[in-house]
C-alpha cells in the first residue's frame, strides 16, 4: 500500500498538476502547430520536463514509499541508505529511452493535433502507464 500511495501522490502532483502548468508554459513559449514550434516544444519537454520529472519519480517513489511504510508501522523515519538501493545509472538510461520512445512520438502528434486544453489529460494518461513501468524499475523489477 505504501508504494501505491507514493505512486499516486507523485502521479497527481507531477503528471497531473505540474504537467498541466508545464503544457501551458510550452504553448505560451512556442505557440502554434508549425513544424518549428512542435519541434521546439518536443525538444524542450524531453530535455527539461522529462529529466526533472523522471528524477523526482526515481528518488520520490522509494522515499515516499519508505516514509508511508514507516508511518504505517512504527513511525520511525526511513533509512536513507536503502532508499535508492534499486537505482542505477543504467536505470536512468533505460528510463530516458522509455521516455524518448513514448513521449517524443506522442508529443510530435499532440503538439500538432490535440487541442491545447486536452493535452494535459492525454499526457497524464500516458504518464500513468509510464509510472507503472517506472515503479517496477524503482522496486528492482527492471
Amino acid at each position: 500500500m505504501a508504494h501505491v500511495a507514493a505512486m499516486a501522490l507523485l502521479a497527481c502532483l507531477l503528471s497531473g498538476m505540474a504537467n498541466a502548468v508545464w503544457m501551458r508554459f510550452l504553448e505560451k513559449s512556442f505557440p502554434g502547430g508549425t513544424l518549428i514550434a512542435v519541434s521546439l516544444k518536443t525538444l524542450v519537454d524531453y530535455g527539461c520536463c522529462a529529466t526533472s520529472f523522471n528524477a523526482f519519480f526515481l528518488v520520490g517513489i522509494p522515499w515516499l514509499t519508505a516514509v508511508f511504510a514507516a508511518l504505517a508501522s512504527d513511525g520511525l523515519s526511513p533509512a536513507p541508505a536503502s532508499l535508492l538501493e534499486h537505482w542505477s545509472v543504467e536505470d536512468w538510461h533505460a528510463l530516458m529511452r522509455l521516455e524518448a520512445c513514448t513521449f517524443v512520438p506522442y508529443n510530435l502528434l499532440a503538439f500538432r493535433l490535440v487541442p491545447v486544453h486536452l493535452r494535459p489529460l492525454g499526457s497524464a494518461s500516458l504518464s500513468a502507464v509510464c509510472t507503472v513501468v517506472l515503479s517496477g524499475v524503482t522496486l528492482g523489477f527492471g
